[in-house]
């Protein structure tokens, strides 16, 4: 990622937690990172089997190395949106 003052990846104790609460496998489920960032949580999620993840993020810099993260892990269930979260969500 980019160096952003205000990106702060999702700590690895805080997605444990969160993965606990929703279950080690998401097969078939759908994902929204709305404020996508580094995509810790996106990729976690296609990682556990998740169906559809869609990842929101509005820096073109951060959005571009989102695009080559996806490249790279061949996650084709994830769904890159280059824009403004709260206008997604209208």
């Amino acid at each position: 990622m980019p160096p952003r003052p205000d990106l702060r990846p999702t700590p690895d104790r805080v997605r444990e937690t969160l993965f606990n609460w929703l279950g080690q496998w998401l097969d078939g489920h759908a994902c929204l990172d709305l404020f996508a960032g580094s995509g810790a949580l996106g990729f976690e999620a296609a990682s556990r089997g998740a169906a559809r993840v869609v990842m929101v993020e509005n820096d073109r810099g951060v959005f571009t190395a989102l695009e080559r993260t996806r490249n790279l892990l061949g996650a084709r269930q994830v769904e890159l949106v280059l824009g403004d979260a709260f206008d997604y969500l209208k």
